[in-house]
């Protein structure tokens, strides 16, 4: 059970188990083809003595007065076929297949049969091993029409073979020390090779909230496993610039709130102690700030959580009507006048509650913190974009504080009542929705969203 969770968690292991088969099966290859090598070089050289056996053979034949093959071989040969024992015999037969003559070793024996004819004009026939000891035999056809078997029956096969597998083996013996060795650099490179992956985690285990900065270095790493050190990096950039968020909205939120908290408890202990009559109208004031400014924390947080459906369609010039409908109540409070124009239908893909809450918070902050009537426009642009204004009659702000209204709890004016969040979801929601968000210059304030419309 250990060895196989060990194959199958460590890629060392499967590494190296995959380099030594792949050593292996090449060693058995080249064992194998030496054997057969060697087996086919001794048939070889068999059938090579046997020819010139044959050769001299069918030299020496002659015929004679009465047309009949006579053998006249050398003095030398004819002592090794007089011999019983030299393990050398030959048999002449006509071209009608009858025993004419036969080694002198064979007289008083059977002779060698003729069992492998040569086909058609061929000269030689096929190596055969006969009997139970396997003697090589070979047919020759004469030119005078008759057939020559030869055959040798040599004590030395076995030492032949050994002989040969001898000089085939030796290359082998020159490979096992080489096998070793790659063995010895499959396990020492593979260490070397995954040595990056143990340093990467490493590295990896000292992030924490305390360092979100540490990244794996990727340099010194394989290339196959850079993509996915470099989206690991990626991934924990975003999750660091979440945190940095998170953190500034925590410690912007405090601010913010700290400062509302610190004056309604500062009425309730006058009250309590009966210096001052409850002001219900400010108490009321600083709890309907500490819950807008919660409500718009909570709203985006909820929008930067959840993805835009990307299915739903919807008409921006009905979202900016229901929008600048929403906020009549707000415009009526402080006297003032909400335009609308959007008439042709405006069709884009997103969540109509977010684009409806934008909308919102662009004319409230229009009638919360500008002057005169607010103007809001619809309309389409060539490319497939669609163009949403919001202006009003006040003054137009610096350029290099347009920018900046467009963060987190960065307000205008330091009087006003809002908590600097309201631009903050409407660039998030333009952004999220394939769009953006920014200031136009002019004489007066004027924001506008450019989102893209289907097709």
């Amino acid at each position: 059970m250990r060895i196989r969770s060990l194959w199958s968690n460590s890629l060392s292991a499967r590494i190296a188990a995959a380099l030594t088969l792949t050593l292996v099966v090449g060693a058995t290859a080249t064992i194998s083809y030496f054997y057969l090598d060697t087996r086919g070089s001794y048939e070889v050289v068999k059938a090579r003595a046997l020819q010139e056996q044959a050769r001299e053979l069918v030299a020496s034949i002659r015929l004679g007065p009465n047309g009949a093959p006579q053998v006249r071989v050398s003095p030398d040969w004819q002592k090794v076929y007089d011999r019983t024992d030299s393990g050398y015999y030959y048999s002449v037969y006509s071209k009608h297949h009858r025993i004419v003559a036969v080694s002198p070793n064979l007289v008083g024996r059977s002779p060698l049969p003729l069992t492998d004819i040569p086909s058609g004009t061929a000269s030689w026939g096929e190596l055969q091993f006969l009997g139970p000891e396997a003697q090589p035999t070979m047919s020759v056809r004469l030119r005078t029409g008759g057939f020559v078997v030869v055959a040798r029956q040599g004590p030395d096969d076995e030492a032949l073979v050994e002989s040969l597998l001898e000089e085939s083996i030796e290359p082998l013996f020159i490979f096992v020390p080489f096998a070793l060795l790659a063995m010895f650099l499959i396990v020492l490179i593979t260490r070397r090779t995954l040595d990056p992956l143990k340093a990467a985690s490493a590295e990896a285990a000292k992030i924490g909230p305390l360092n979100l900065d540490q990244r794996i270095a990727a340099e010194r790493l394989p290339v196959e496993i850079r993509p996915l050190v470099k989206a690991f990096n990626d991934a924990m950039d975003r999750v660091a610039g979440s945190y940095e968020i998170e953190r500034r909205i925590t410690a912007n939120a405090a601010h913010e709130l700290r400062t509302p908290l610190t004056v309604l408890s500062l009425r309730l202990q006058r009250a309590r102690l009966g210096k001052r009559k409850i002001a219900w109208d400010s108490i009321d004031t600083d709890i309907a700030r500490m819950s807008r400014l919660v409500s718009q924390l909570l709203d985006l947080a909820r929008k930067e959580a959840v993805r835009v459906p990307a299915d739903d369609e919807v008409n921006l010039a009905r979202l900016v009507r229901e929008a600048a409908a929403g906020v009549v109540p707000l415009a009526e409070s402080k006297v003032r006048a909400i335009e609308v124009v959007a008439d042709e239908p405006l069709a884009s893909r997103g969540s109509a509650d977010d684009l409806r809450d934008m909308f919102r918070n662009l004319i409230e902050n229009a009638l919360i913190h500008g002057l005169g009537t607010v103007t809001v426009k619809a309309k389409s642009f060539r490319g497939g974009t669609a163009s949403i204004t919001v202006a009003d009659e006040g003054r137009d702000l610096p350029k290099e504080a347009n920018e900046s209204l467009f963060e987190r709890f960065q307000k205008g004016s330091s009087t006003g009542g809002g908590a600097g969040l309201g631009l903050s979801i409407v660039r998030h929601v333009a952004r999220s929705h394939g769009g953006d968000v920014r200031f136009v210059p002019g004489d007066h304030t004027v924001v506008e969203i450019r989102l893209p419309l289907t097709a």
